[in-house]
């Protein structure tokens, strides 16, 4: 496999003032989001809830900051198919469709903002996921919401301390807090007594998070 080095260059114009702004352009108004490049126009059989979107390679081990990049994507694509996939299904409703048409929005600009990051290294090779055992309802929809953003959340927080650029570690980081944010939510609408059940987070490793994702990876895992 090709190694590519992450540019760190186009990664500070994207997290710098100017990237700042022109992500803010295409992420506040949620009307005007899409997804961010042809490569990752979906190709769905709404029959089984498949996607085909193009992603980068899944790293078994964090050990580059390009490593740990490829790892968020790939996480974040999953978040977005699955997301847009759920609020195109018919099966949402009310409250949770609007809360989950919101954060379809969040995920699509944390893809676009990896992919920027990541440069060529953002489109390697075909990935399926297959989400159709998770939309038959609602309920079934909330648990695999739930998990998802957990698994985020966990994700995140055991690459944050791998991370040797500053500049990464900090972009990343404001990722890790909205994603927390979407695990209470979901929470709270999944009838959990407690939006935040416990005063520390538990970090995953890459190894778990591939555990927890790969009954929805039907190819390219």
């Amino acid at each position: 496999m090709t190694h590519i080095q992450t540019d760190r260059r186009r990664f500070l114009a994207w997290t710098g003032a100017a990237g700042a702004g022109v992500l803010l352009g295409a992420c506040s108004d949620a009307g005007t989001i899409v997804a961010p490049t042809s490569a990752l126009e979906a190709r769905k059989d709404p029959a089984d809830a498949r996607v085909t979107v193009c992603g980068p390679n899944l790293p078994a081990a964090l050990g580059s900051n390009t490593d740990i990049l490829k790892f968020a994507l790939f996480i974040e694509l999953l978040e977005a198919e699955f997301y847009k996939a759920a609020v195109g299904s018919g099966v949402l409703r009310g409250k949770v469709l609007e809360v989950s048409t919101n954060v379809r929005d969040h995920e699509i600009c944390h893809v676009t903002y990896l992919q920027n990051a990541l440069g060529g290294a953002a489109c390697e090779q075909d990935i399926t996921f297959d989400f159709s055992a998770v939309l038959r309802n609602e309920n079934k929809f909330l648990d695999a919401a739930e998990t998802f953003e957990q698994t985020g959340v966990g994700a995140y927080l055991g690459a944050l301390p791998l991370i040797s650029d500053k500049d990464i570690r900090s972009a990343a980081g404001t990722i890790f807090t909205i994603e927390a944010r979407h695990t209470a939510a979901f929470r709270a609408m999944n009838k959990r007594k407690d939006p935040a059940p416990v005063a520390f987070e538990v970090p995953l490793s890459a190894a778990v998070v591939r555990g927890r994702i790969s009954p929805f990876v039907v190819e390219g895992l």
